[in-house]
């Protein structure tokens, strides 16, 4: 059956028909495959191989996408909303725009990964691989990168409110947000009580001068202020 009878098919299902059928394609090979716009929610689509596949705009909501091969893949504001790509590689990929609200990505694969604007708020990044990224412009509220890999990742613009970035790697992360970034790693140090983070090496009167020209200290509590900067001098990371 070709794919867009099968679509048309899961559609039916979508819809409760009874004579529709979910879309299955599990180790399914999807190359270089036109699925724009495609409705591809609830789909089961776990070790398919999609690399430079065409999704953009595609509906991929609670899709199950877990150890899938989307290197390279155009997902242009694709839904992937609830999605699990547990594991998947997405090396390469276009995700402009792209929502990834609660999308489960713990263990992926992201290396030069564009998510310019994409909306990941309440997703999990737990221990993904996100070498140089562009996160430009991108909501990170709520997400979890415990252990993530962000080193050369581009973060200008980011909105990294109540983020998880304990034990993140980001050496070399670029975009004038990484002030606040790091503000947040202190945060995450405090709070939680780690004291292994991989801070960049700096001092601390380089951090103190950035995050104050910065404006960095707007909207925090004095005694946390103190708190933080208290724990900066004491990292031997940042001597």
């Amino acid at each position: 059956m070709k794919i867009t009878e099968l679509l048309v098919d899961h559609l039916r299902w979508l819809e409760d028909d009874t004579t529709g059928t979910r879309l299955c394609l599990e180790d399914a090979n999807l190359e270089d495959a036109d699925l724009r716009g495609a409705n591809l929610k609830d789909a089961d689509l776990n070790y398919a191989n999609l690399n430079n596949a065409n999704l953009r705009g595609a509906d991929l909501t609670n899709a199950d996408l877990t150890n899938s091969d989307l290197n390279g893949a155009d997902l242009t504001n694709a839904n992937l909303n609830n999605a699990n790509l547990k594991g998947a590689s997405l090396n390469y990929a276009n995700l402009n725009n792209a929502n990834l609200r609660g999308t489960k990505l713990a263990n992926a694969l992201l290396r030069d990964v564009n998510l310019e604007g994409a909306d990941l708020t309440n997703a999990d990044l737990t221990n993904a691989y996100l070498r140089g990224a562009n996160l430009t412009d991108a909501d990170l509220t709520n997400t979890e990168l415990w252990l993530a890999n962000l080193e050369g990742a581009t973060l200008e613009g980011a909105n990294l409110s109540d983020t998880n970035l304990a034990n993140v790697e980001f050496k070399g992360v670029k975009g004038k947000s990484i002030f606040e970034f790091k503000l947040g790693c202190i945060k995450a140090i405090f709070m939680n009580g780690i004291l292994q983070i991989g801070l960049h090496r700096q001092s601390p009167a380089w951090w103190i001068e950035n995050i104050r020209e910065e404006g960095i200290l707007e909207g925090y509590a004095e005694q946390d202020i103190a708190n933080y900067l208290i724990i900066i001098k004491q990292l031997d990371h940042l001597k």
